[in-house]
């Protein structure tokens, strides 16, 4: 009987003391530092590039990998629109973009309106394939109060012991900045007090030390009420922002926020000291800047060999030369050009018996200049990244002029402008601008087998450069 007690008290000896080994010392005091790296809007600008002035995705993770080194508090998150604009992520869907970001170990992304632009369909896929939660708490059904499956409103970072909560939101109604025939299907409601109940649930029921908000937003001031003190402590305790493209930094009360440019030209950094002391976190300090990256100058091999692994399927597509241009060309002027090359295309090529007399595309659409020299379908990317189809938008008198002369709009018409035998205008133009919410129409006709990069592609390779 005495060695059957010693034998069960030997047991639960060694069980309280894994028991005990498995436990988080909570105990002892700690003085560290927590970083967070943001980044927004990187529309896929992969590759190192002078031309474009970009400092390639290997220089970036370069950076996050030496800095997270003998870190014990360190974190990575995005806040939207990093697939569209590049070839290497356009022709490889995102997922090129999504590997890296998995290899460097993001924590969280918040969604933005370009990850919308492959369909809900490839939205999901991409969603799947990332080792970290897509975010986007305001983000519903049409008329629902149902998220879709693929977001999360938040998520709850556990370093070390420090537990940080990560809200991810978008702009109010974001779904303009979207096709309207994939943004239809969604509401995108005010986030505000949306992210306050989150972070209020983050801090009791979650017990998170920290809570932060990463938006696809480049309005700070939206976001004020969330710097208001809420038991002792700032309902949000950072944000970081996106969207608009402008890097920029503030903060209101004791709550900063930050955003970092666009195509990866800046970092959002912020660096908390902060501190345990009997169980309890708190940050003794914040500060926080815009980092810019043109000067990392060291590649990441793990990126590198990421991109080795795509090279072939990309190189195909990507370098096609189209044509070489002498001068460099303004974004306004290239929008003019695609505009004509709609028109053009319409007229000699498309099956419709109207008389088409306009071209048009949204000021939008064209992201940058082009530069002096040769010029291929990855440059085009870059330039003009989205998949709009071709479509016709029939039009009387009272809303051609919406098209003719809208601020919003570049357009290109025919030296011999006027109606069709019918009594109508007819315009050639892409699905954005077609099924654009406010737009006026009688009727759209889309092609659907066209897309606009291509018929530009196709008349720089057969017509040359011509307004």
């Amino acid at each position: 009987m005495k060695k059957i007690f010693q034998k069960l008290l030997f047991i639960v000896l060694l069980v309280g003391l894994f028991s005990c080994g498995e436990k988080p010392d909570t105990s002892t005091s700690i003085k560290d530092t927590l970083t967070i790296i943001g980044i927004n809007d990187f529309h896929g600008a992969f590759l190192q590039d002078d031309s474009y002035k970009q400092t390639g995705f290997s220089r970036i993770a370069r950076y996050i990998e030496d800095e997270r080194k003998d870190r014990n508090y360190f974190i990575t998150l995005s806040s939207g629109d990093m697939f569209q604009g590049g070839a290497e992520s356009n022709i490889t869907k995102g997922k090129i973009v999504i590997d890296s970001m998995n290899s460097i170990m993001f924590d969280s992304m918040t969604v933005g309106n370009h990850e919308f632009d492959w369909t809900e369909a490839a939205l999901k896929e991409n969603a799947q394939r990332m080792n970290f939660p897509l975010l986007g708490i305001n983000v519903f059904y049409k008329g629902t109060k149902k998220r879709p499956e693929f977001l999360k409103p938040s998520t709850v970072i556990n370093k070390n012991g420090l537990k940080v909560g990560i809200i991810g939101c978008t702009q109010y109604d974001l779904g303009t900045s979207i096709l309207a025939t994939i943004a239809n299907n969604y509401d995108f409601v005010d986030p505000v007090e949306l992210a306050k109940e989150e972070a209020i649930r983050l801090r009791e029921k979650e017990k998170c030390d920290i809570i932060i908000v990463s938006t696809h937003d480049g309005s700070a001031s939206t976001y004020k009420e969330l710097s208001k003190d809420y038991n002792g402590a700032p309902y949000v305790d950072a944000l970081f922002l996106g969207h608009d493209h402008k890097p920029k930094s503030g903060i209101y009360n004791n709550m900063p926020y930050l955003e970092g440019g666009c195509n990866g030209n800046y970092l959002a950094r912020m660096d908390f000291d902060i501190e345990r002391n009997n169980g309890k976190w708190s940050i003794a300090n914040k500060e926080y800047k815009v980092v810019e990256t043109s000067s990392f100058k060291l590649d990441s091999d793990r990126i590198n060999n990421i991109y080795k692994e795509y090279e072939s399927e990309i190189s195909a597509v990507r370098d096609q030369n189209l044509y070489t241009f002498t001068n460099s060309v303004s974004k306004s002027n290239f929008s003019l050009f695609a505009a004509k090359s709609l028109l053009d295309f319409a007229n000699k090529k498309l099956t419709f018996d109207k008389t088409i007399s306009l071209g048009v595309i949204n000021n939008g659409g064209i992201r940058t200049s082009v530069p002096v020299g040769e010029f291929t379908y990855g440059d085009l990317i870059k330039v003009y990244p989205f998949e709009n189809v071709i479509c016709v938008v029939k039009v009387d008198d009272s809303m051609i002029n919406y098209y003719r002369n809208g601020s919003s709009l570049y357009s290109y018409e025919t030296n011999d402008f006027k109606k069709d035998k019918d009594g109508y205008y007819y315009v050639a133009t892409i699905d954005y601008v077609a099924f654009y919410n406010t737009a006026p129409r009688i009727e759209v006709f889309s092609f659907n087998d066209y897309l606009c990069r291509d018929v530009i592609a196709e008349i720089l390779k057969t017509d040359g450069y011509n307004v």
